[in-house]
């Protein structure tokens, strides 16, 4: 998936973030357009917005679950890693009460990576 169709999918979703995705710094990246979108669905979580961070998690699981090798690494790097969902215990249990399985799992593995 290219990253004229990942801003194009972003935007179908959440309208709001069509002009954020698509300004010249973030147009022709996908990992800064997930970037974005895990920055959006930070937002979600800190304004206790439960229903709008859920569907942020089913779109981004619904990304990640596509097949594409390039766009899940870029999951990976960029979405999962720029969440900051770790910095309290209630946004750790949002994550763990709101994400679907499959973006779980990779949050979490994303995670025990980073411990020492």
């Amino acid at each position: 998936m290219d990253s004229a169709q990942t801003a194009d999918l972003l935007a179908a979703h959440f309208p709001e973030l069509a002009d954020e995705l698509r300004t010249p710094a973030r147009q022709a990246s996908v990992p800064k357009q997930l970037a974005c979108f895990a920055a959006y669905t930070h937002a979600a979580a800190v304004a206790g917005e439960l229903p709008h961070l859920k569907r942020c998690f089913t779109v981004a699981n619904g990304l990640l679950q596509l097949g594409d090798a390039s766009l899940a690494n870029a999951f990976t790097t960029s979405y999962l890693h720029c969440l900051h969902l770790d910095d309290t215990a209630h946004h750790g249990q949002l994550v763990r009460q709101c994400m679907p399985s499959p973006l779980f799992s990779a949050y979490a593995r994303l995670h025990r990576a980073m411990l020492p």
